[in-house]
């Protein structure tokens, strides 16, 4: 059996170990050996990429230089690994053996890349001092940039950044999804990094594949003083839709950012603002069980029993949420809502039938919901009342706790009021 995977095994255990003469005598006897990869596709000289005594590796580009752009499994040359480990001694060898600037891995990400992302300033420079180029996309399109952009949350991580920008950075490159530095700082609060890129001259109301802005972004994630940098030291607008034609109000509420929601207001987001499916800010809130971010809507006047283009309020969603608490509060505001119902008549009691929701059923019968109410069902000459949604859908127990307050099938209704909306 060859003895060559034997001492190259030897070869990492003198460098790890720091015995250079076995190292070199080694290399006297067999020095082919460079050109051996491992299952993993690394040489002898990606294992000296993490050692700080970097003589063993002056040792093997003396040799060999040629190995410095050899590529592992993972698609990893000896400088990306340099890099990554941070070993700036390292990385300024390799450089001088003409290593590749611009090679990628398999995910596409060059030298420069990783130098962003693990935060080292002094090998960054020393990439783009030796050529590198700093907008190159990687596998999801995103540049250099757009890391700075994620990780400049410190002032040392801020420095990259603007390095990046003094070096011509693309401040409005877009990634695959059609996201720009500006977006992905706001999506990760680094409120710094989002007005460097702005001073530089990026364009601050760009917008994804999804028609979201920065202002989505950072109020979609809570950052309250990205919201209000974007919209108080940008000028950005404050109710920017997106391709549903939802406004960043609709993702702070429905996420719950309280903060967030009452600085849009405040700015003056439309509390009324509608969907394409004519859904307001509070229909999401309802249904997600946001009762601050409700009452918020409520202080600058948001219409809180507002109908969609279906019908169904704010309310009839806090029941399909099952939201205790904003059901009590919506109907301690207006009781008489308790008798609403959507364009179909669906009440709010169907609702909590198709959920199986016993306690809500519960609730809505201690207000004074119409246990009998009848709704148009899938074909146009069907109807149904709370029960026969129960029945229909299998909810026996609730069916029976339905029939205990008096409910009865559809067929048995004689009052017409609630039939043929």
């Amino acid at each position: 059996m060859d003895d060559s995977h034997e001492i190259f095994d030897q070869l990492i255990q003198h460098c790890q170990i720091g015995d250079l003469e076995s190292f070199i005598s080694e290399l006297n006897i067999k020095e082919s050996i460079l050109k051996i990869q491992d299952a993993t596709g690394k040489t002898v000289l990606h294992y000296c990429a993490e050692q700080a005594d970097i003589r063993f590796a002056k040792e093997i580009v003396g040799r060999n230089p040629e190995l410095v752009n050899n590529k592992d499994i993972d698609g990893f040359t000896a400088l990306h690994l340099g890099v990554i480990a941070g070993n700036s001694d390292f990385v300024q060898l390799v450089l001088g053996c003409d290593a590749d600037l611009e090679s990628q891995d398999n995910e596409l990400h060059t030298a420069v890349h990783w130098a962003i992302v693990c935060g080292d300033l002094e090998i960054l420079k020393s990439l783009i001092k030796h050529g590198a180029l700093v907008s190159i996309p990687d596998i999801h399109g995103a540049h250099p940039l757009h890391y700075a952009a994620q990780v400049s949350n410190n002032r040392s991580s801020l420095e990259l950044l603007r390095y990046l920008i003094k070096n011509k950075a693309d401040v409005n490159a877009i990634d695959n999804d059609g996201r720009s530095p500006v977006l992905w700082a706001a999506s990760s609060g680094c409120k710094e990094a989002l007005l460097e890129i702005y001073n530089a001259g990026a364009t601050i109301t760009s917008s994804d594949k999804d028609g979201l802005t920065a202002l989505h972004c950072a109020a979609s994630r809570g950052f309250t003083d990205c919201v209000e940098a974007l919209i108080g030291l940008c000028g950005v607008f404050v109710d920017p839709p997106d391709n549903q034609e939802t406004t960043p109000l609709f993702y702070a509420v429905s996420l719950g950012h309280s903060e967030c929601t009452e600085a849009l207001l405040r700015f003056g987001a439309d509390p009324n603002y509608r969907d394409l499916k004519g859904r307001t800010p509070g229909h999401f809130a309802s249904f997600r069980g946001r009762l601050e971010c409700l009452r918020l809507l409520h202080f600058y006047g948001a219409d809180l029993w507002a109908p969609s283009e279906r019908g169904d309020t704010p309310f009839l969603e806090a029941v399909s949420g099952g939201k205790y608490d904003v059901i009590e509060w919506l109907l301690d505001g207006r009781p008489e809502g308790i008798r609403s119902s959507n364009s179909e008549g669906r009440s709010c009691l169907h609702i909590a039938a198709l959920y199986n929701n016993l306690d809500i059923a519960r609730l809505l019968l201690e207000r004074d919901a119409d246990i009998n109410a009848v709704m148009r069902g899938s074909e146009i000459s069907i109807f149904l009342t709370p029960l026969d949604v129960a029945l229909k859908k299998g909810h026996i127990a609730l069916a029976k706790f339905f029939q205990e307050y008096g409910g009865v099938p559809a067929t048995k209704v004689t009052d017409s009021r609630a039939v043929a909306r």
